[in-house]
């Protein structure tokens, strides 16, 4: 009876007062200890184990449940002996390094893992036992998890504020922020010395020292803002700049490279300005073009910036103003010189003198007489020789587009037989008036608005159509009854703002009386849409009722009426991704607009006789038809355009090369303008067909065309130092690739954005790397921001705004932004982003890419982009992309047709010693090429892959040939590895009939490798190779030791993809097998084969992200810092070999991207 319940007292999980306890239950002997306990000494109890056996049971499950929480609490106290802060340098404004806390997200997980555990426990039933250590833990636990929460907030906050109290600011609140950074800095020091986690709960008084420092910080924080927002209430135009740069302009308000820095993002027109020689006074402003307009009255540098700043401001509408009565003064008795006054204020005194001779000319009934005069100023100003005066050029063309203009306005009254002044026809155009009180005010219908005198710059202006005129006419009409617009057309961008951004922008926007266009409206969230609603209601309601003062963001602003708001989007669907519709309480607060097609036959027309062309209408007309046709009769690819700004590339290059010609004293005829139109017409289009479209294209402009030669447009010094670089990187030279990079230069002078769009390998990088170099050689600095936009998350890349703080993070790309926009003209820089292209980030950067160059962040900052930078994208195809993005984009597009595949064989060749070339060059003409393309035109590929990764992959086990029967097996090896096994077979009989040998068993063909020491082809037979193997059953359990049984299929696998982990040969592989198929356990024997080589083995999931790529990187690596920035280095070995099992488990987006993939392309 007593055997079956003899387990109850074997005691595994007992301690000695459970020992205790089985003496009393068993009559033992008091002092019997468990070691001294004999199985006889149990026996003989057998009738107390009997009558006690419910007790017995009782006492196991309560030892059981005991040692399960002793176990946990021991496991707690390790972590707590064990776990440490990574501490991370950090260089202050000082130059003194501090070291801070990394890792905050890992440590409060941490934290609350353990006091999860520890709560787990409380619900056992033997949990009083261990109740005082438990209760010492918990509060220790809960005190850790307190000081790291304030520690964590005054850390975030002192890595804000210091680079701003550092540099002197707030001398009030200087004091204050110095006591929390001596506290700071000494608790560091403290961490530094014993940097585990539970010290901090050693230190007596820390709490409330924490506390302390959080509510100084918050203190600092809000003066800070208060600071800062008095700023922007003196000049409110600060709203539209960062927090860092209002502080970098207020601490160093009378350095000139601060100012010239800073002020063409508060000046729409100003660029730069020109100092005394002192440079205490401001004397003339400067636009971006070079345009310099002397101030009247000096502007007074000091320090209290808002106040010269808004002098600076005053005065230059002053000037204007004054400028404005010179000139109109000069054209009473004359034609006023265009050198004398800006392009902006001939511009104004031209429609000024249109609008009264019109209408003098209306009551005269003399519109004929009128029309002439006005055609024989036009053909003045067409005939003048503006050669190498670039301002004067541009002024002439405004002044020839408003001239063209008012002719179409003269020849449609005449159409309407317009008789007086009140004439509908008349009173719809945009007519200027100079009156004694506002200088000028505009009109159309019976809208009316006061000339503002903000310096524009020389912008481009806008060729008049009827299109243009019917949206005047809407908006004028809309914002004169005070209801705001929208358009269903892009002008100035927004990103992904919230509430409190899209707030503070209204506010700068209302308090400068400044319109502010949002583009891509309907891409905010639709929550942010329907708050943003409330806001545009009240500053609408404040603008009807004439208030001089509104609430928003519970801050009473003042309003200047000439305040407006335009939303522009395109619409939710038709190929236009991440849009929503528009809620129905913010649609009746704009006006809506529907843009339809524009008239590309009269802008063509016009821009073309603007920049010189005599035969503008007929060129216009032919362009416009062979954009047309090009549409109908080219195949429909993702990445063409043929609409507007397409075209409008076209005629920058036409109106270049007319410019060249004519510095080079070319006669100009028709004949003369045609060809230069079809070698801009191609050159800006060709780049961007297909293989087989640029033939069909070329046909259509010889139709349209007639008798015109092609002849490309040449830049022999950029194409000479293209081709001397890829020689000096042993680079085959292929004239198709200049042709390319030439095409590329071209489209990087006439866009903001080029899109490189080709399969993989077909040399997109290279392209723009080769020329960045050749660029170099002729003297043009090329400076490169390099990323890939999918390999993070949206916000790392774009930059985000902390809700509770309102501060602003950059992101790799905006970084970027601020970096090249600090750049001077000469200097030009290429952010490149070579990476798959979705709506979700490109549509961020729409205003970047078109004509208005400019990047607008959640803090209400603006970059203003210069014609010195480029964004330069690279992806395999435009899928995902809105006909919004690839309207705004030049396009180089690479096909595999393209490819020179015997260049790149070449270029491998040359990567070869002497000896070894002229043994496979032989070999690679007679037979790789046409082994190539059998696999091609098999196309039974395992994984899909490009035309230049076949090759590559045929290449990569052709270096170690060394006789022709070695080459076939290298060549099948190579070519068969990513083939099905039945083409596999194929290809091998195929290569060995081609080559003329024999494999020694026909039946079995893939069993086929070349012995070096006989010189002979063998088939691979059974190796006993567990002679040499120590073996025992431990070695058997561990499933990465297992030994190698060295089959047939085993030799020829590892043949296969051993060669590409070599020094000489690695090479990034992938290796694609069913579930069991022994990829782990062939890859971790040929790992074991290698020297001074470590393995980071990653295993992948769903779940998986770049961060876990880093983090074992960071686990096995060094950081070293270099000459060209910080490496990894192994730790231990030569090498480190990343493994990476289950690759294809990472999940993609909704775009078919996967971020961990994206990562490892880079």
């Amino acid at each position: 009876n007593v055997l079956p319940i003899l387990k109850w007292v074997r005691g595994d999980q007992f301690t000695s007062s459970h020992w205790v306890e089985i003496n009393t239950l068993l009559q033992l002997p008091p002092n019997t200890k468990p070691e001294k306990l004999t199985f006889g000494m149990v026996l003989g109890s057998s009738e107390n184990i009997i009558k006690n056996v419910d007790t017995l049971k009782e006492l196991n499950r309560r030892a059981q449940g005991e040692i399960i929480i002793r176990d946990a609490i021991r496991e707690i106290e390790m972590w707590g002996v064990g776990a440490a802060f990574s501490l991370t340098d950090y260089e202050d404004t000082n130059k003194q390094t501090v070291k801070l806390i990394k890792g905050w997200k890992d440590i409060f997980n941490e934290v609350g893992d353990q006091q999860c555990l520890l709560q787990s426990l409380k619900d056992s039933p033997y949990f009083k036992n261990f109740l005082d250590k438990a209760t010492i833990w918990e509060k220790r636990l809960a005190s850790l998890d307190e000081y790291l929460q304030n520690l964590y907030q005054i850390q975030h906050k002192w890595v804000y504020l210091e680079p701003i109290f550092g540099r002197g600011a707030l001398p009030k609140e200087q004091n204050r922020f110095k006591r929390v950074d001596s506290d700071f800095r000494a608790i560091m020091t403290d961490i530094q010395r014993d940097r585990r986690y539970v010290s901090l709960v050693n230190q007596v008084g820390l709490c409330d020292q924490l506390k302390t420092m959080v509510d100084q910080l918050q203190r600092c924080q809000k003066a800070l803002n208060e600071f800062l927002e008095e700023k922007r209430s003196s000049f409110p135009r600060f709203y539209f700049i960062g927090d860092e740069d209002l502080l970098e302009i207020l601490g160093q308000s009378t350095k000139p490279d601060v100012i010239q820095t800073h002020l063409k993002k508060l000046f729409a027109g100003i660029h730069t300005v020109q100092f005394n020689d002192d440079c205490s006074q401001i004397l003339a402003m400067r636009s971006l073009h070079g345009e310099v307009v002397p101030l009247r009255q000096q502007v007074l540098i000091s320090n209290d910036v808002e106040m010269w700043m808004n002098s600076l401001a005053i005065e230059m509408k002053e000037t204007l103003k004054d400028l404005l009565k010179d000139c109109l003064r000069e054209s009473q008795t004359g034609q006023p010189g265009p050198n004398n006054y800006p392009s902006q204020i001939l511009c104004l005194v031209g429609q000024i003198q249109f609008t009264q001779q019109c209408e003098n000319a209306i009551k005269q009934n003399n519109l004929n007489g009128y029309l002439h005069e006005v055609k024989h100023r036009l053909d003045v100003l067409t005939r003048q020789n503006v050669k190498c005066e670039d301002i004067l050029e541009l002024k002439l063309k405004a002044l020839i587009l408003d001239m063209v203009h008012g002719i179409d306005v003269i020849q449609q009254l005449m159409a309407a037989n317009v008789t007086s002044v009140t004439d509908w026809h008349w009173q719809k155009q945009l007519r200027f008036y100079s009156k004694n009180t506002n200088l000028c005010i505009v009109k159309m219908v019976d809208a009316e608005f006061n000339y503002t005198f903000e310096y524009q710059g020389n912008v481009q202006k806008l060729v008049h159509t009827p299109l243009t005129d019917k949206c005047y006419l809407t908006l004028t009409q809309v914002n004169f009854i005070f209801l705001f617009v929208n358009d269903f057309f892009s002008l100035t961008p927004l990103q992904s703002l919230d509430v409190k951004s899209m707030g503070r922008i209204f506010i700068g926007l209302v308090k400068c009386g400044a319109w502010g266009c949002f583009d891509e409206f309907n891409r905010l969230e639709p929550p942010v849409l329907s708050a943003v609603s409330m806001q545009i209601q009240v500053i609408q309601d404040a603008i009807k009722s004439k208030s001089k003062h509104m609430e928003l963001l519970r801050k009473n602003i003042e309003i200047d009426h000439n305040s407006g708001i335009f939303i522009t989007m395109n619409p939710a669907g038709k190929g236009y991704g991440g849009r929503q519709k528009l809620p129905d309480n913010l649609k009746q607060l704009f006006r809506p607009v529907a843009m339809s097609k524009p008239d590309n036959e009269q802008i063509a027309e016009v821009i073309l006789f603007s920049d010189g062309f005599k035969e503008a209408k007929m060129i216009g007309r032919k362009l416009v038809t062979i954009f047309n046709l090009s549409k109908q009769l080219l195949t429909p690819q993702q990445h063409y355009d043929w609409g507007l700004r397409a075209m409008k590339t076209v005629l920058r290059g036409c109106a270049s090369l007319l410019q060249k010609a004519r510095d080079e004293d070319v006669t100009i005829d028709e004949t003369v303008e045609s060809m230069l139109v079809v070698q801009a017409l191609r050159f800006n289009t060709l780049s961007k067909l297909t293989f087989s479209d640029s033939s069909v294209f070329d046909s259509l402009v010889q139709d349209i065309f007639p008798g015109v030669s092609f002849k490309d447009i040449q830049f022999e010094n950029v194409a000479q130092a293209f081709r001397e670089v890829c020689q000096e990187q042993n680079l085959t030279v292929d004239e198709s690739q200049v042709k390319k990079a030439l095409e590329l230069y071209e489209q990087l002078k006439q866009r903001m954005g080029i899109v490189i769009v080709g399969p993989s390998g077909s040399g997109k990088s290279t392209l723009w790397s080769v020329l960045r170099q050749a660029l170099a050689k002729i003297g043009q600095t090329v400076k490169q921001y390099t990323m890939n936009p999918k390999a993070m998350p949206r916000t790392q890349l774009l930059g985000h705004i902390d809700m509770d703080t309102r501060e602003w993070t950059d992101g790799v790309l905006t970084n970027s932004a601020r970096q090249v926009v600090k750049e001077p003209l000469d200097i030009h820089s290429w952010i490149i982003c070579d990476g798959d292209i979705d709506p979700e980030w490109i549509e961020s950067l729409n205003s970047v890419l078109d004509d208005n160059r400019l990047l607008t962040m959640p803090s209400g900052e603006r970059i203003q982009f210069g014609p010195n930078v480029n964004f330069i994208f690279e992806t395999h195809d435009l899928v995902n992309a809105s006909p919004a993005t690839i309207s705004r984009m030049g396009m180089i597009f690479l096909s595999d047709e393209n490819i020179n595949m015997k260049g790149l064989v070449q270029s491998w060749l040359q990567s070869q010693d002497e000896l070894q070339q002229m043994k496979l060059s032989t070999w690679i003409d007679d037979y790789f090429y046409s082994a190539l393309d059998w696999v091609i035109r098999q196309n039974d590929l395992v994984v899909e892959t490009s035309l230049v990764g076949i090759l590559k992959n045929g290449l990569s086990h052709l270096g170690q040939a060394k006789s022709k029967a070695h080459f076939a097996v290298c060549l099948i090896r190579g070519l068969g590895a990513n083939l099905n096994p039945k083409s596999r077979a194929a290809l091998a009989e195929e290569v060995f009939s081609m080559i003329g040998e024999t494999p020694p068993d026909s039946q079995h063909i893939l069993d086929t490798y070349y012995d070096e020491e006989t010189g002979r082809l063998k088939t691979y037979t059974l190796q006993d190779g567990l002679k040499d193997e120590h073996l025992d059953l431990n070695s058997l359990e561990q499933g990465s030791q297992l030994p190698i049984i060295k089959t047939v299929d085993v030799q020829r696998n590892l043949d296969y993809f051993s060669l590409w982990l070599q020094d000489k040969h690695y090479h990034p592989f992938i290796l694609v097998g069913p579930e069991g198929c022994g990829k782990s356990l062939l890859l971790h024997h040929c790992f074991q084969q290698l020297r001074s080589v470590s393995v980071a083995t990653v295993h992948c999931n769903a779940q998986t992200t770049p961060l876990h790529i880093l983090q074992k990187l960071d686990q096995m690596c060094l950081i070293v810092s270099t000459n060209t920035g910080r490496r990894y280095r192994p730790k231990e070995g030569e090498r480190l070999i990343l493994y990476l099992k289950g690759i294809n488990l990472p999940r993609h987006d909704k775009w078919q991207t996967c971020q961990l993939i994206a990562f490892l392309r880079q």
